[in-house]
């Protein structure tokens, strides 16, 4: 009786079934890591995005900030009212400075850097327009406009007093006889929270007539 003869090479319904299975199971293993890897992509340009908006956020108000004139206003005061063309609140710095001339409009100008809402939310703006001398403050709505950060959830300005005993910081200022050394910005966006923020005022020289500690421009 001769040798029985084999059956052809093949692979049964069941081994078809299981290759399939093993190669679907890879398949969504190999596309959760892409997904993942590109959402990690995503994370790293949304994270560079921001801060590069910082950067060149924070560098311009430092710039237009650090040159606050210690000008005083020509028009009549009442009692108790600031003789500088400045006000301070908790969501509203308006002050009259100096534009460097590196962003493009140099010279004393006036600046409000307010919370203001729009369609897309609340941001974070800085408003300027060229100074006249005039006691009037500008049409806001009419100055120029630069969008500081977008989308911001919670954001408080405070001012250093440092002619207490024990310089503090508050959030309106009151004070007519002098202006504050440093400006805290507490600032939070849907991205999260911004590094700690604080401006500090240059120091008018001691021997320059109508001297105050606060930065002088032009």
């Amino acid at each position: 009786m001769g040798p029985s003869k084999r059956a052809p090479g093949g692979f049964t319904l069941v081994e078809l079934l299981v290759s399939m299975v093993l190669l679907s199971m890879l398949m969504v293993g190999m596309l959760s890591v892409m997904r993942s890897m590109a959402q990690a992509q995503e994370r790293v340009e949304r994270r560079l995005d921001s801060s590069d908006e910082l950067r060149v956020a924070t560098a311009f108000v430092e710039a237009v900030m650090g040159h606050a004139s210690a000008r005083r206003s020509s028009r009549i005061l009442h009692a108790g009212e600031s003789p500088y063309q400045f006000s301070a609140r908790p969501q509203e710095l308006v002050w009259v400075g100096v534009m460097p001339a590196r962003f493009g409009m140099g010279g004393r100008s006036y600046f409000r850097l307010a919370l203001e809402n729009g369609a897309a939310g609340a941001a974070l703006v800085l408003r300027f327009a060229p100074w006249d001398g005039a006691a009037a403050l500008p049409d806001w709505n009419a100055a120029q406009s630069y969008i500081v950060a977008n989308a911001v959830t919670s954001f408080a300005m405070f001012y250093e007093d440092a002619w207490q005993p024990v310089p503090q910081w508050v959030n309106t200022w009151q004070r007519v006889d002098s202006l504050p050394a440093r400006v805290r910005i507490d600032l939070v966006t849907d991205a999260g929270p911004w590094p700690l923020w604080i401006v500090p005022m240059r120091v008018l020289a001691a021997n320059q007539p109508g001297g105050s500690r606060f930065t002088t421009g032009g």
